[in-house]
């Protein structure tokens, strides 16, 4: 168990009870977890072999922040790196689920994290996802939509500081 950060894909999940991460190189302050059984929604049978946090490298509404996510289990079988809504509301969390942009906040309204719908599941915009999006060259005024209407200042301050890429319509 290595670093402790992850740039890689995480989805946001309301089935699910517990954060997981298919990588045990994610976990910073890594232990071992005893007898831990993660039963997925069909009905599949997995086993934790370690618990400890992850520091998640995600887009905002200021730019890329890494985002403490704590007791995550590392569940190899696992199909995906999964945040559990239920966890984040305990810790006072807000997940709000919208068309327009999804994002998850603290209990001071600061944005922790943006979100894109991918077919109805909710993909946690990480450092790789700017770069990927970033590649595309899309216009102001998706980023715009994609950060959940963010203001265009803000828009262009972001592309300023290299954190999103667009082309201008003439």
């Amino acid at each position: 168990m290595a670093n402790g950060n992850s740039s890689e894909a995480w989805y946001v999940d309301s089935c699910a009870s517990t954060h997981i991460t298919t990588n045990g190189d994610n976990l910073l302050e890594a232990r071992t977890c005893d007898s831990v059984a993660i039963t997925t929604a069909n009905s599949q049978d997995m086993r934790a072999k370690f618990v400890g946090n992850v520091k998640i490298s995600v887009l905002t509404n200021t730019g890329i922040e890494k985002v403490k996510a704590e007791e995550v289990l590392h569940v190899p079988d696992s199909a995906a790196n999964l945040l559990s809504v239920s966890k984040m509301v305990e810790k006072g969390f807000s997940v709000h689920f919208t068309p327009n942009g999804s994002k998850i906040e603290d209990s001071d309204g600061h944005c922790l994290g943006i979100m894109t719908n991918e077919g109805g599941i909710f993909k946690l915009m990480t450092r790789e996802e700017r770069s990927y999006l970033a590649a595309k060259r899309p216009t102001a005024e998706l980023w715009h939509k994609r950060l959940g209407h963010l203001n265009y200042e803000s828009v262009i301050k972001l592309s300023k500081n290299h954190l999103v890429e667009f082309t201008l319509r003439r």
